[in-house]
């Protein structure tokens, strides 16, 4: 992480540092915030700085609705004493926000509708009793929260983060108690190494792979891909980590979520070729056994195709004994269905139907056959207990 300017580097901005920060804090909002406007890219240094002297204990301790502008804002290490320290409604601007190894003691601290930019924010080794997350925007490019001790209830809502936010990490965090992560992200948040005693509640988040489209190559690769090897068994560890613990919560719809997304990740690096267009296929008419309506219509189009196809080749036949030897054939396992085959391709070939078109019969059934399971698993999903 890039530290903040010297103060005697040519044209730095201005520094808040110390025991000036804490005494221009102390005059309150109005007065922090007519500073800031006047000095719009100072940093605001309150590292190591313990703010235990400056507040009765158990009182809280407010940041609502300070602006700190755009320049580096820096509480490494500081310490906050007992109580709940607010962070409602507080603007951050384009740059480092940085919390690194700051120690909040007994009572919950509150990001309500605080608003981040375009910069880094950094809760990495800190330690807090409650935590909730829950920005009203947030322009971030990264959220380190790694080996982030929480004693109680955490929750992040990252819901307003937009594309930018590449990064997201808990890794090594510990959280005693319950555990929420809500929002849509771009890229997996990283989760290995995470101790959680309590409940992680996964339900609400949904990750995404950041992938291009194929490059050249031989055998050739059929669909987007994640950029390189080492970027791609690192998503789908990423992803593994989050279906791991929505299984531990018997979080089922999650963790056929996260499962989906750690098959892609690994597709054409991981896997095979032939593998790879497997798992494309299965992605592409079940999504992965979530979808019950796409094995469903691929069974219908095929039928469809092939009573078309089995009139046509009979001179455009009878459509009743065409659409019944396409429908027989989807249903192969039922014994009745037999019986309704034979008459059927009797009337519309005769005795000696021919190769061809008892390799089409044969070629209808085995992949209606695959239809029909992938709408039983897609049946087992949606209502498993």
């Amino acid at each position: 992480m890039t530290k903040k300017n010297d103060d005697d580097a040519p044209d730095a901005p201005p520094v808040l540092r110390g025991d000036d920060a804490v005494a221009l804090w102390q005059q309150g909002r109005d007065a922090w915030n007519d500073w800031i406007a006047a000095h719009p890219g100072a940093e605001i240094d309150f590292g190591g700085v313990d703010f235990t002297p400056h507040r009765t204990k158990g009182e809280k301790l407010s940041f609502t609705g300070f602006h700190f502008g755009d320049g580096y804002v820096d509480f490494e290490d500081a310490t906050f004493g007992d109580g709940d320290v607010y962070f409602i409604n507080t603007e951050f601007g384009d740059s480092i926000v940085d919390f690194k190894g700051a120690a909040f003691g007994d009572g919950g601290v509150f990001f309500w509708g605080a608003t981040f930019g375009d910069g880094i924010v950094d809760f990495s080794d800190a330690s807090v009793d409650r935590l909730t997350f829950d920005p009203r925007t947030f322009e971030s490019r990264s959220l380190d929260c790694s080996s982030l001790i929480v004693k109680s209830a955490a929750h992040f809502d990252l819901s307003v983060a937009t594309d930018k936010l590449a990064h997201v990490s808990f890794r090594n965090a510990v959280f005693v108690g319950p555990f929420t992560l809500d929002g849509v992200l771009s890229a997996p948040p990283d989760l290995r190494g995470t101790k959680a005693d309590h409940h992680v509640d996964l339900s609400d988040l949904r990750a995404s792979l950041r992938r291009q489209p194929p490059k050249r190559a031989w055998p050739p690769i059929l669909s987007r891909t994640v950029p390189d090897h080492k970027n791609a068994v690192a998503d789908a560890a990423r992803f593994r980590r989050l279906k791991e613990l929505a299984e531990a919560n018997r979080d089922h719809a999650a963790a056929l979520r996260f499962a989906a997304y750690e098959n892609r990740a690994k597709r054409w690096h991981e896997t095979g070729w032939f593998a790879s267009v497997l798992d494309m296929a299965f992605s592409g008419f079940s999504d992965y056994g979530q979808s019950i309506w796409r094995p469903a219509a691929g069974l219908v189009v095929l039928t469809a195709i092939a009573a078309v196809l089995y009139r046509a080749v009979t001179d455009w036949g009878c459509w009743a004994d065409a659409i019944s030897l396409a429908a027989g054939n989807a249903v192969a396992f039922l014994p009745q269905s037999r019986a309704v085959r034979a008459d059927a391709v009797d009337a519309l070939f005769g005795p000696d139907p021919g190769t061809w078109i008892d390799l089409a019969i044969l070629a209808q059934a085995a992949l209606s056959f695959v239809f029909l399971f992938l709408i039983g698993l897609g049946l087992r999903n949606r209502f498993r207990l």
